[in-house]
This record gives C-alpha cells, structure tokens and sequence, in this order.
C-alpha cells in the first residue's frame, strides 16, 4: 500500500503525451513511486501483475482539468489488470467525474472527527506539557478546521516546536 499526493506530480500529468503503452507497471513505478531501484521495480512488477497493488491518491480535486483527464487515463489503464486497487481522496464534488470514467466505482464517506476523536488525537501527539489545552482547543474550535486530521497534526507540530508555553487564546 502506498500513499500519493498527485499534486506533487502535476507536472508529469500536465504532459499531453504520456507514453506508457509499453511497459505500464515500469512507467508507472518509476513515475508515481519515483525509484529506480531494480528490486523494489521487479517487485512491484509482480505485486501489479497478480493484482495485489493497492494506491491512495489525494489532492485529485487540486489538480488542474487537464491533469485529471491525463490521470484518469492512467488510472484505466490500471484497472485493466484485475485485482488492483486504487482509493482517491476527493472532494464530494468530484465523484460524479471519477464514477463517469471509472470501472468498479465505490464511494465511501468519511464523517467528519467527534469532539472526543480530535481530543484523542491531540492528546497522543501533543508533548505532556500541552496536553492541557488539547480539551480548550477542541472545545473552543469545535466544528470548525479541527475535523481535519491534517489540521489537528499542524495545530500539534506547532505547538511541540514551541519553548514556552503560548498563550493560544490571545488576539
């Protein structure tokens, strides 16, 4: 399993020709998993062609049109192969795009976190000495930017790279 933003590959899918008729699993190994490494390739040659790949991707609502049609063409050529699977992270407002060009189509909704998950996962990444005030900011900023899993592990990364304790609530 492995996980890949495709904003980090707009480039490559801006590309009007992408050639990977010949040697798909290659093309794709060396462009998305970015090795050139020969045991991980032959590798992932085999996982691919028995159908045990499995790919995230995110950020294909941030990719510009062009580059979504150019992944999409990527992505049923993937789907060729039985067995294979691929999860993308998208907003609601891109499924209609991705069920209209994919085979197998399933989609799944994440609910946003409950006060207490977000408690929990400010607690377990917060150093001991602002633990405290993970109840404060998950009470004072319920409902808002704190649903997001990304957001909760920013608010703890900046809070662990602090010396002293600041005061989070001062305007």
């Amino acid at each position: 399993v492995s996980s890949i933003n495709l904003k980090d590959f707009s480039d490559i899918l801006q590309t009007q020709k992408l050639n990977f008729d010949e040697n798909f699993p290659d093309f794709f190994f060396e462009t998305f998993l970015n090795s050139h490494n020969e045991i991980e390739k032959n590798f992932f040659r085999f996982l691919y062609k028995n159908g045990k790949v499995r790919l995230i991707f995110d950020s294909f609502d941030q990719l510009p049109l062009e580059c979504c049609r150019n992944f999409l063409k990527i992505l049923k050529k993937f789907q060729r192969n039985g067995g294979n699977q691929v999860w993308i992270a998208t907003r609601d407002d891109f499924e209609i795009n991705l069920e209209s060009h994919l085979e197998n189509f399933e989609k799944f909704s994440l609910d946003p976190l409950t006060q207490d998950e977000q408690l929990e996962i400010l607690n377990h990444n917060l150093k001991k000495e602002f633990q405290p005030f993970g109840k404060i900011l998950v009470e004072t900023l319920l409902d808002s930017c704190l649903a997001l899993p990304r957001m909760l592990m920013a608010i703890s990364e900046f809070c662990n790279s602090q010396t002293v304790i600041p005061n989070l609530f001062e305007v």
